[in-house]
């Protein structure tokens, strides 16, 4: 029974981020009538974030981080590249999300390597004792 506790919690989890991440395309697409394939990235970008300080700063800080980051670059890929194409069509502004999305994701794999980084649990003891 407890087995099935665990894999009912985790599955809910990971269900809920899926919808998120599912309910981020389908605003951006309502909202601007292109889809956005660096919406991915930007989740990426925040979870690299939280992997490169979560030691440091410890999860809940290194979470707030990931996440204004991911909120930042967002923010500047907006401002920089897509307001500046408003006379695009729909189609060559879903070519630039896809450029956008292969140069972030090959920079994150540059600077991680094929290891995966492990955050472990952010409730973990160990964890919160070596966070400052």
């Amino acid at each position: 029974m407890n087995t099935f506790v665990q894999l009912l919690v985790n599955g809910l989890g990971k269900g809920a981020v899926y919808a998120l991440l599912a309910l981020g395309f389908v605003i951006i697409y309502k909202a601007t009538e292109v889809i956005n394939f660096a919406h991915g990235s930007l989740a990426l970008i925040g979870g690299y974030l939280i992997a490169v300080t979560v030691d440091t700063l410890g999860f809940p800080l290194a979470a707030a981080l990931g996440i204004a980051g991911a909120g930042l670059a967002a923010l500047l890929m907006e401002r920089l590249l897509l307001s500046r194409s408003r006379l695009a069509t729909p189609d060559s502004l879903a070519l630039l999300t896809i450029g956008i999305d292969v140069v972030v994701v090959e920079d994150i794999f540059r600077r991680l390597g094929t290891t995966v980084p492990y955050l472990g649990a952010p409730w973990d003891a160990a964890r919160s004792s070596s966070a400052p």
